[in-house]
Order: C-alpha cells, then sequence, then structure tokens
C-alpha cells in the first residue's frame, strides 16, 4: 500500500502529486466568513510539508448554512479574492486545493424538520455499486459494521412513544459489537447502556452516562471453569 502514497494520482481533471491528502476540518482562522492570513499561512504549511491535496473547510452557499461564526460564507464576492491568495499560496509548492461545499442553503440551515427524511446508502471502496440499504426515517451517525459479518448497525424511527423503548442514537463512537458479532452494546447517556440482539431487540442493560465501551472475557472464563468443575 505504501509503494503509492508518494506516487502521483489523477482525481477527475486534478492531477495530485502524491496521495497525501489534509482533509477538511475547521481551523477557527476565519473572520467575517472570510480567510485570514493566519489561514493562508496554516494551509501554505502544509503544502510545503508535501501534502499533496488540501480540502478547504466547508464553505456556507447560503448565509443561512452558516455553521458557525467561523464559517467560510462562498456566497460573498470578498471569498473570491480570499480563495485565490489560498490557491497561489499552495500551488507554489504544487499542492491542489479543493472546496467542501456546505449545500444547508434553505432558511434555517442544516436545522432539520419532522419531514426530512435520511436515506442510508452502501458504497464500494471503489465508489462503485452505490445503492440504498432501507429507506424510511433514520438516526444514523457512524454507523459500525460488526467483525467478519455484513450487516450495518443504525437506528430506525418505528413511531414508538413508549419509555425507554429503546437508545436515541447509535453513535459507533460510543457503541461497540460483541466478539462474535452477535450483540451490539450502546452507550446512550438520555438513556442507558443498551444491548441490541441480532433481531434488533434492545434490552436496558443499564441507567446513567457510559461510554469507551469494550467487551471483556472475565465472565466466560468463570463460566468455563465452572462448567469444568
Amino acid at each position: 500500500m505504501l509503494e503509492h502514497l508518494f506516487s502521483p494520482l489523477d482525481l477527475g481533471p486534478a492531477e495530485l502529486r502524491n496521495r497525501i491528502v489534509s482533509t477538511a476540518h475547521q481551523t477557527t482562522l476565519v473572520s467575517d466568513h472570510l480567510p485570514t492570513d493566519d489561514f493562508i499561512a496554516y494551509h501554505e504549511a502544509r503544502a510545503a510539508g508535501g501534502t499533496g491535496l488540501i480540502v478547504l473547510e466547508a464553505t456556507a452557499v447560503h448565509e443561512s448554512g452558516r455553521l458557525t461564526a467561523h464559517t467560510l460564507a462562498g456566497y460573498l464576492e470578498e471569498i473570491v479574492a480570499g480563495y485565490r491568495r489560498v490557491a497561489d499560496a499552495v500551488h507554489a509548492h504544487g499542492t491542489r486545493v479543493f472546496v467542501q461545499r456546505d449545500t444547508c442553503t434553505t432558511p434555517g440551515g442544516c436545522d432539520s424538520s419532522e419531514e426530512d427524511t435520511i436515506v442510508v446508502y452502501s458504497v464500494a471502496a471503489d465508489g462503485t455499486d452505490a445503492h440504498e440499504v432501507a429507506d424510511g426515517d433514520y438516526d444514523v451517525s457512524e454507523p459500525g459494521w460488526p467483525p467478519g459479518q455484513n450487516v450495518l448497525a443504525f437506528l430506525g424511527d418505528d413511531g414508538s412513544n413508549g419509555p425507554q423503548a429503546g437508545p436515541t442514537e447509535v453513535n459507533s463512537l460510543d457503541a461497540t459489537w460483541s466478539p462474535d458479532g452477535t450483540v451490539l452494546a450502546v452507550a446512550d447517556p438520555p438513556t442507558g447502556l443498551w444491548l441490541i440482539d441480532s433481531d434488533g431487540k434492545p434490552q436496558l442493560l443499564a441507567k446513567g452516562a457510559f461510554s469507551s465501551l469494550s467487551w471483556g472475557t472475565q465472565v466466560k472464563q468463570q463460566a468455563e471453569r465452572s462448567a469444568r468443575r
């Protein structure tokens, strides 16, 4: 894999000098929603260090899409001169620069409404075979795959308003699959620690705030010792 790291790569109409990429992230080096001198110096330093491609942070295409006070405003005329300064600085080192467009363009910005529907898609590593996994209203946040199984974990809204019907979200940062890939442990701060079996049925294991979950082997080992006795 590493033998290709420093080789050129054609990405659409752009040719990258290598495959080292600085992905989009908010720098907070923005003033009045425009790049500052520090913003330009920040990205030029990465270009000088050998980065092949820099993807600038999210740029709002409408004022309603400004996520924070530091969001770049692509709808301002002054952004053109700011982009040109960034491009000139990184191009001098042979680095290409892309812009991440933020498409929250409707009134209310990125705030979702009850009528919004999130659709789950699966895409192959090479970008092919994009297909819809399931339709419906889902709360999807960094879904996870169990080890050795072709199963994707995400949360669906079944319309149930009962008390503690299940976790309010499934986030792979606060969830982990059992070693055999049959049970998903979910840490949901508003409700507690949940176990979800292969049928999708949730069981509340304990109330409270949990994080950094991991599966141990102590209980299994004790059971095996008991069986041998």
